[in-house]
């Protein structure tokens, strides 16, 4: 499974883009009535985290106008976390990497210190391994920074209003892939969650992210894993993720 992968070097150029796509732009203007014609709701309350400066302030501009109100803004990832903590936003939207950190790796912080709030990432990563760890972690969307300004916004209030992941995102496909149980090749006897199981270790996920994602402990994950490796005749997972690539399976 692949995705085109969004331009990092286009960081000011996707922002530049956007801003003047949001509110002075007649085809935004026209979205905004359209959702203000739904009648009236309380503003999807957001924080921004992101490394760069001119990514924070594009965003902003987009979210002014519309019912999403930015509460506060952070650049690195430990930054995040407080900020996410003391104003308990509805949607923390960050992106994915900081100067070598990943948002992925607070995640379990954030759902301590705010139970409440979904994680969206917006990123110009768009590996499957970064989405399968996303969807295993609890991320609600994951977008690319490529998306037009309307369809951030129709992703972030859909999110609110508990319809992710959306079709803006490139999450679907992979959680179709995470739960399917498809068909097995010739000669090899998976049982329904072993073939999950396998379709994880095929996107690189630990056993600790497939627990978290299959809502199994992790002793009951390695366990899985090791009548995998024996079941498929292999050593390691590294080699079941490649057997599950060359099978189809991912």
């Amino acid at each position: 499974m692949k995705f085109a992968s969004a331009d990092h070097n286009g960081y000011i150029e996707t922002c530049e883009r956007a801003i003047r796509l949001s509110k002075f732009s007649p085809r935004f203007a026209r979205r905004r009535k359209q959702w203000r014609q739904l009648g009236p709701m309380m503003s999807v309350r957001v924080t921004i985290a992101d490394p760069h400066e001119v990514v924070r302030a594009g965003l902003c501009d987009i979210f002014a106008d519309t019912d999403i109100d930015v509460v506060g803004q952070a650049s690195t990832v430990a930054g995040a976390v407080k900020l996410i903590e003391r104003r308990r936003p509805d949607i923390a939207l960050m992106d994915l990497r900081f100067q070598g950190e990943s948002s992925l790796d607070v995640l379990a912080q954030i759902r301590e210190k705010a139970p409440q709030t979904r994680v969206v990432v917006l990123t110009a990563y768009a590996d499957p391994f970064y989405v399968a760890r996303a969807v295993a972690l609890g991320v609600e969307d994951y977008l690319l920074k490529t998306l037009t300004s309307r369809a951030l916004v129709d992703a972030v209030l859909a999110v609110a209003a508990d319809q992710g992941p959306t079709q803006h995102g490139i999450m679907q496909p992979i959680v179709q892939t995470m739960a399917a149980a498809g068909e097995l090749p010739r000669g090899v006897s998976l049982t329904r969650r072993e073939l999950q199981v396998l379709r994880h270790v095929g996107l690189g996920l630990s056993n600790k992210e497939i627990a978290s994602s299959l809502d199994i402990s992790v002793e009951t994950a390695k366990e899985h894993v090791q009548k995998i490796l024996r079941k498929i005749k292999v050593s390691d997972r590294t080699q079941a993720a490649v057997w599950a690539i060359r099978k189809q399976l991912v």
